[in-house]
């Protein structure tokens, strides 16, 4: 990847809040966000359309747990590779990630130094 090349990160959270302030960090580190405040019929496509190089998805959302959402995520083969980030501030959260599948985990609330430290580590 070349250095003209902005990373992009895909946001999944009900809490409009969060979103920004996610959003916000991300943008700090060098990610360009894009952001889901819903899981519908055709938000997966569009992960795949935007193509992030991480996902960072809620554990709760209305109607729906990112924990099942993350299965049908890693199943499409364009996002197999990319890294899910499952974030709650839910006890138990590392046993979730790991049944899940996702890759990492943070616990609410996220501190800018923890997502910074997360992404260089999942950095290929």
């Amino acid at each position: 990847m070349n250095h003209t090349t902005t990373k992009k990160a895909l946001l999944i959270d009900d809490d409009i809040s969060c979103l920004k302030i996610m959003a916000r960090t991300l943008e700090n580190v060098g990610f360009k966000p894009y952001s889901f405040s819903s899981w519908e019929a055709d938000t997966l496509q569009q992960i795949i359309e935007i193509s992030p190089d991480i996902i960072i998805l809620d554990e709760f959302l209305q109607n729906t747990r990112g924990s099942l959402l993350c299965p049908i995520i890693k199943s499409a083969d364009q996002l197999k590779t990319t890294p899910v980030i499952l974030v709650s501030g839910l006890e138990g959260l590392e046993e979730i990630a790991k049944k899940c599948m996702a890759d990492a985990y943070i616990n609410k609330p996220v501190t800018t130094k923890e997502i910074e430290a997360l992404f260089n580590s999942l950095e290929k």
